[in-house]
């Protein structure tokens, strides 16, 4: 069994939007973060709430805007794969969110 803080319930995760949370490195700086649905087990992912290629929140506090099991980035219009985190398209083109372990 893993160790931690709870988040939230599987089914708290909207299924087209995502769930609003904070984490801290281990220097204690605190930092925004998502989880989504994910059609992979164990159901949801995470990842750090910013677009990697420019200071871009993608969930703004309504929930990340997603379509088709890909996130998409309010600024850009950029799509991550909301499974593995990966934009294959727009400006964000070959650079990948960056994860955020949890444990269901």
């Amino acid at each position: 069994m893993t160790e931690g803080t709870q988040i939230a319930a599987v089914e708290a995760v909207p299924e087209n939007g995502s769930y609003l949370f904070s984490v801290e490195d281990a220097f204690t700086n605190e930092r925004e973060a998502i989880l989504v649905p994910c059609e992979d087990g164990p159901g949801v992912e995470a990842w750090l709430n910013d677009c990697p290629h420019e200071a871009q929140r993608l969930d703004t506090g309504r929930g990340a805007a997603m379509r088709d099991g890909e996130i998409i980035c309010p600024k850009h219009g950029s799509l991550f794969d909301a499974c593995e985190g990966d934009c294959g398209n727009g400006p964000a083109a070959g650079s990948s969110l960056r994860p955020v372990e949890v444990a269901v």
